[in-house]
């Protein structure tokens, strides 16, 4: 079940997802993909010629990670919400 909140991290099989929305593989190996990347088009097909990856729990943290990168930049510039993850003096304001 995809979360809408942001929360210290979450786990689909062997994918976690941290509240950042950084995904990591922790199997027999670990396999990392940055937040920064998320936005690559090709990920589902990419990953799914692996034959290692259980797409469906791949699909599920692809998707539980770009949510909490959305969620994770707008705590950055709102007002109303504390940054998640970090000291208030530590939160930018615009």
């Amino acid at each position: 079940m995809i979360n809408t909140e942001i929360k210290e991290e979450v786990q689909f099989g062997l994918w976690h997802v941290d509240e950042k929305g950084n995904i990591d593989y922790k199997g027999d190996w670990t396999y990392g993909i940055s937040c920064y990347r998320l936005t690559e088009p090709d990920w589902e097909t990419h990953m799914a010629e692996k034959p290692w990856v259980a797409i469906n729990d791949f699909k599920a943290a692809l998707s539980q990670a770009r949510i909490n990168r959305i969620l994770d930049l707008e705590s950055l510039f709102s007002p109303n919400k504390p940054y998640l993850g970090s000291k208030p003096q530590d939160r930018i304001d615009i």
